[in-house]
């Protein structure tokens, strides 16, 4: 009785799948990069307190803070305004709210990463 064999007696049967090769960069932020490239598809990995890189690190350039001092700014002009027709009696909520939210995004701006 001879044997069958699916491949030559003696050599192993080599894998025909190729394995990727993570590599890391020396930066930081083009590592949390990639990151975010590989699973910018799925809803729930940035649910547990993962940041988006552009978030994370945008308060460390100096466009980020400029971006920071914008938004105080329009707070604060936008907050005299609000203050004045509630002065008046015409007060307007909605601009209260946009008082308040361009506040906090420069002040969260300015607070830099959270790590």
């Amino acid at each position: 009785m001879v044997k069958k064999y699916n491949y030559r007696p003696g050599r192993e049967k080599k894998s025909r799948t190729i394995k990727k090769v993570q590599h890391r960069h020396p930066s930081e932020y083009l590592n949390d990069l990639e990151e975010w490239q590989r699973y910018q598809y799925d809803p729930g990995h940035y649910l547990g307190g993962n940041i988006h890189p552009q978030l994370k690190y945008a308060s460390g350039t100096k466009a980020g803070k400029y971006f920071a001092a914008l938004c105080l700014m329009l707070g604060v002009i936008s907050g005299i305004g609000t203050v004045f027709t509630f002065i008046e009696g015409v007060g307007n909520i909605l601009a209260l709210l946009m008082t308040l939210l361009f506040i906090s995004v420069g002040l969260t701006c300015f607070g830099g990463s959270k790590e």
